[in-house]
């Protein structure tokens, strides 16, 4: 409680025109200092930090950078006439030119937020935040990118956790490529903890499919991508397409991700696709397809469905005896010269218990290895 009796107080209005003509530093200081002054002008200062933090540019401001960054380019003799001017005051951020931006980031006042997540200043941030508010953790650079998808696309996980703290939007989009957070892929090595931060928020990406492909190569991919299907439910989104995902899986050899999420969810291992020469193609085909025989055995061991073969998949051993394979899997596994790894996966299967010919299969192998 001041003890200055109000009678000598300055009144409000006298404080609020000497606020105006005070820098954002002083003006800082002195609401630190000043608790009534602080009270007082609460809307004031949040504005002044704002304005502060994000600077944005109005048209007029756009000619009045522009122009000297034309003028920079040119002749100091050549004339930038009016029309130059009235055309380059129409510009928008996602329509200037990338010979331009180099030129036009001279011009342009700092802001200090985008500056303090890019450098990882993590204390400036949170102080702009906590006195700026949502309105600060919703800001935007000069070419319209959405503060939060920058610190995610940096890989800046204490700038994302920052801003979703003091009320980012988790699923705004930027203007350019309609992209939400979780749909840009963050350096590799934070890439989980963003990932988990902005799931954790209800981030929701605009597409599940690449958004299981940026999962991939993480410990924990599967669970993130879970989550963010479970997230997507009633929103409308398409389900992930996971042919595609498991496809890529395979591809890359992404064993780990591959055993994680068929743990979670052991009804994928049927996945399948069409094909206009084989007809239905399963995970199991994939694999063996490009030589993927360690991820085949795991699919074997996952409980990947095993297809009747026909009557002409056989073959006569040393004794001359007809062999019939029982599986198509196992017959592919046979002739297309698999590790033994593969073969014991789907002869260990409980449909090949009691199949008396697991014999006469292992030496066919071990004479066709040979």
């Amino acid at each position: 409680m001041s003890k200055t009796p109000a009678g000598h107080r300055m009144p409000t209005e006298l404080l609020l025109e000497v606020a105006k003509w005070m820098d954002d530093r002083t003006l800082s200081r002195l609401s630190c200092t000043c608790k009534g002054f602080r009270d007082e002008f609460r809307d004031q200062l949040r504005e002044r930090a704002i304005a502060y933090a994000m600077p944005t540019l109005d048209p007029q401001s756009w000619v009045d950078m522009i122009v000297p960054a034309i003028r920079k380019l040119h002749n100091p003799g050549d004339d930038i006439t009016a029309i130059v001017c009235s055309f380059f005051s129409d510009i928008i951020s996602d329509q200037l030119s990338e010979d331009l931006e180099d030129e036009l980031e001279a011009f342009m006042p700092r802001q200090p937020l985008y500056d303090a997540i890019c450098h990882s200043q993590y204390d400036t941030v949170e102080r702009l935040l906590r006195v700026g508010g949502v309105d600060v953790a919703n800001g935007r650079n000069y070419y319209n990118e959405p503060m939060l998808h920058i610190a995610v696309e940096l890989g800046h996980v204490e700038a994302v956790r920052l801003l979703l703290e003091h009320g980012a939007d988790p699923n705004v989009e930027d203007d350019e490529q309609v992209r939400r957070a979780l749909d840009i892929k963050p350096p590799r090595q934070p890439r989980a903890a963003i990932y988990r931060l902005l799931l954790d928020s209800g981030a929701i990406p605009n597409s599940l499919l690449c958004f299981g492909i940026h999962v991939l190569d993480l410990k924990g991919g599967a669970c993130l991508l879970l989550d963010a299907f479970e997230s997507a439910g009633g929103t409308g989104l398409d389900e992930p397409g996971w042919w595609e995902i498991f496809s890529s899986a395979i591809t890359g050899k992404y064993r780990n991700f591959l055993e994680e999420i068929l743990d979670l969810r052991p009804d994928l291992v049927q996945l399948s696709s069409e094909d206009p020469v084989e007809q239905k193609v399963t995970l199991f085909d994939e694999a063996v397809k490009i030589a993927r025989f360690q991820i085949a055995a795991l699919l074997v061991r996952k409980g990947a469905p095993l297809q009747d073969a026909p009557p002409d998949y056989y073959f006569c051993d040393d004794k001359m005896r007809r062999i019939h394979v029982p599986y198509r899997e196992v017959w592919k596994a046979l002739f297309t010269r698999a590790p033994e790894e593969l073969l014991d996966a789907l002869l260990e299967r409980p449909e090949l218990r009691d199949y008396e010919f697991k014999d006469a299969i292992r030496e066919r192998a071990s004479v066709m290895h040979t």
